[in-house]
C-alpha cells in the first residue's frame, strides 16, 4: 500500500529497495497464476483427449501440451510482473511521506482526472464484454443449427456403411447385393422404409460436379454452376425424411437404357434451370451435350456444411450412375436398440466377409457436422467465463480502492444528510460509467466479431436481440456483484468514528 511504502521512504529506504518490493509482490502473484494455469491447461488437455468420436469411423484426436506453450504462458507472466510491478513506482517516489503517514487523506487528494487503472479497466470490461457476446453468439447459433431444417429427417434413422468392392465384387456384383441387403432390411420388424445412396449430406465425401442450363452450348467454368449430386436408390428420399415437392422418385427402371433422369432440389430449378416449375424440364452434366431429364424437385437442405447457403443439389438413379460405396438408410417407427444389430446381421449374411462402417443413429453422424460448433460454443464459453471472473476482480478491485480513499468524504456527505443513492454516486459513480464505457465498445467489437464467428457456427449473429439483452443483463449483474461489498461499506460509515481520526 501507498502507506506502507510512505514508512519505508520515511525511515530512509532508497528506491531501489521499494521497486523490489514491488516486484517482488508482483513476482509471486503473476508465477502463482502462471502455475495455476499450466495446471488447469494440463488438465484440460487431459479431457480433450479422452473424447471419443460418434460412431465408428478411422478418426482420432490427438491432442498434446506443447512446452514452447507452457513457457510461452511463464513468459507472458513475467512480462505482467515487470509492467504492471513497476508502473506503481512513479506514483510511489512522489508520494510525499508526512501526507500518506496520516490516518486519512485531505478531501483534495481525491482526484477526478482519469488515471491509467481507470482506462485499464475500461479495456478490461470490453474484452470482457467481447468474449461473453461471442459466447452468447456462439450459444444462440448451436441453438438455429440444432433446430434448423437438414433436408432430411434424422430422428429415428438409422446408418449403415459397407462397400461390396472392397471384398472384391464387381460392379453387377455389387448392385444386385446393394439391392438385396435394402429389400431385406426393409422387411425387418418396425422398418419403415429402406435404400441407400452412395453418400449422404453433411458428410466427408461428398461429390460436386459442373451443371449447365439447357441452353448453353459453350461447356466452361464461366457458363457453368457448381452443384453437389448423389447417386441413389429407389425410396431414398422416404427413408431419408427428405421432402418431395414436386414430381416423382428415380425408379429401378430408369436403367442405362432409358433416358437420363435426376431430382433436383428447389434451388437447383431456380439457378440451373431457371424456374421453380422444373420437372420436364433438362439440364447438361459435366461435358455431356445429351439432356439429363428433372423428374423430381425436393427440398433444399445442407450437404457439405451447417453455415453454407442453400446451393444447387441433384440426385442421380444408382442405376444410371452406379457407385459401390454404399451408406444404407433405415427409418424405423420407433427406436430400437436392436434393430443395429439385426441390420449388421443382414449385411454379413449376405457377405460375412464384407466390413461394416458408420453403423448407428443418423443424429450420431451428424455430431460430425456439429462437431466445429460445439468446439466454438464451449471454447468461447469458457473464455466467457474466465472474462467475466476477470471483470469481477476488476470492477471489485477499483469500486474497493475508491470507497477505501474516499471514506472520510463519504462519512462527510452522510453526516450532513446525504441519501443513500447520493452516497453510491459518489462512491461508485466513476465506476458504473467505466462499466457502462467498456460495455458498449465492447458490445460494438462483439457484433463486429460476430461476422467472423458466424462462419464457424451456423447463423451465429451478435445483433440477435436475444444475445443483445443477454449481454446487457449479464454485464449488469457484473456491476451489482462486483460492486455489491463496496457499496455496503460506503452507506454503512461510522462518521462518528471517522471524524474523530483527523
Amino acid at each position: 500500500s501507498r502507506r506502507r511504502s510512505a514508512f519505508i521512504i520515511a525511515c530512509g529506504a532508497r528506491r531501489s529497495t521499494i521497486l523490489r518490493q514491488l516486484l517482488t509482490e508482483a513476482a509471486i502473484l503473476a508465477l502463482a497464476g502462471g502455475a495455476v494455469g499450466v495446471g488447469l491447461d494440463l488438465l484440460l488437455v487431459r479431457l480433450i483427449g479422452r473424447i471419443q468420436l460418434p460412431m465408428d469411423l478411422p478418426v482420432q484426436i490427438v491432442i498434446s501440451s506443447d512446452s514452447r506453450i507452457v513457457f510461452f504462458a511463464l513468459a507472458v507472466s513475467l512480462a505482467t510482473t515487470l509492467i504492471f510491478g513497476i508502473a506503481p513506482a512513479r506514483q510511489i517516489w512522489r508520494t510525499d511521506p508526512n501526507v500518506a503517514l496520516k490516518s486519512t487523506q485531505p478531501l483534495t487528494s481525491v482526484g477526478r482526472r482519469w488515471a491509467l487503472r481507470d482506462v485499464l479497466l475500461a479495456i478490461q470490461v470490453a474484452v470482457c464484454c467481447v468474449l461473453v457476446t461471442a459466447c452468447f453468439t456462439s450459444l444462440r447459433g448451436l441453438t438455429h443449427a440444432l433446430h434448423t431444417s437438414f433436408g432430411f429427417d434424422p430422428q429415428n434413422a438409422v446408418l449403415a456403411g459397407f462397400s461390396p468392392a472392397l471384398d472384391g465384387h464387381n460392379p453387377v456384383e455389387a448392385a444386385e447385393m446393394q439391392r438385396s441387403i435394402a429389400e431385406r432390411v426393409a422387411h425387418l420388424p418396425g422398418v419403415i422404409s429402406a435404400s441407400y445412396a452412395n453418400t449422404i449430406p453433411l458428410s466427408l465425401d461428398s461429390d460436386t460436379t459442373a451443371v449447365f442450363n439447357a441452353k448453353v452450348t459453350e461447356f466452361n467454368n464461366a457458363n457453368g454452376i457448381g452443384a453437389n449430386y448423389f447417386s441413389v436408390a429407389p425410396g431414398y428420399f422416404a427413408a431419408a425424411g427428405t421432402r418431395m415437392l414436386a414430381g416423382r422418385d428415380v425408379r429401378w427402371t430408369d436403367d442405362p437404357k432409358s433416358p437420363k433422369v435426376a431430382v433436383v432440389n428447389a434451388t437447383f430449378a431456380r439457378k440451373v434451370i431457371g424456374t421453380v416449375d422444373a420437372v420436364g424440364k433438362g439440364f447438361h452434366m459435366g461435358g455431356d451435350r445429351n439432356l439429363t431429364e428433372v423428374v423430381g424437385v425436393v427440398e433444399d437442405g445442407k450437404y457439405e456444411t451447417l453455415v453454407e447457403d442453400p446451393k444447387p443439389a441433384l440426385f442421380l438413379p444408382i442405376t444410371q450412375n452406379p457407385e459401390t460405396e454404399t451408406m444404407l438408410v433405415v427409418r424405423s417407427a420407433h427406436p430400437d436398440p436392436n434393430l443395429i444389430g439385426e441390420i449388421r446381421n443382414v449385411i454379413q449374411q449376405q457377405d460375412p466377409a464384407m466390413p461394416v462402417y458408420s453403423l448407428g443413429p443418423w443424429e450420431e453422424m451428424l455430431s460430425y457436422a456439429l462437431f466445429p460448433a460445439r468446439a466454438a460454443t464451449v471454447a468461447l464459453t469458457a473464455f466467457g467465463i474466465l472474462g467475466l471472473l476477470l471483470a469481477v476482480t476488476g470492477i471489485y478491485g477499483l469500486a474497493a480502492y475508491t470507497v477505501a480513499r474516499r471514506m472520510r468524504e463519504l462519512g462527510i456527505r452522510i453526516a450532513l444528510g446525504a441519501q443513500q443513492r447520493q452516497v453510491l454516486r459518489a462512491a461508485l459513480g466513476r465506476t458504473f460509467v467505466l462499466l457502462a464505457i467498456g460495455s458498449v465498445v465492447g458490445l460494438l467489437l462483439g457484433v463486429a466479431a460476430g461476422k467472423v464467428l458466424a462462419s464457424v457456427v451456423y447463423q451465429a449473429s451478435a445483433d440477435d436481440p436475444v444475445v443483445l439483452i443477454s449481454v446487457a443483463v449479464t454485464m449488469m449483474l457484473v456491476g451489482l456483484v462486483s460492486t455489491a461489498i463496496p457499496a455496503r461499506r460506503a452507506i454503512t460509515v461510522d462518521t462518528v468514528r471517522l471524524l474523530r481520526q483527523e
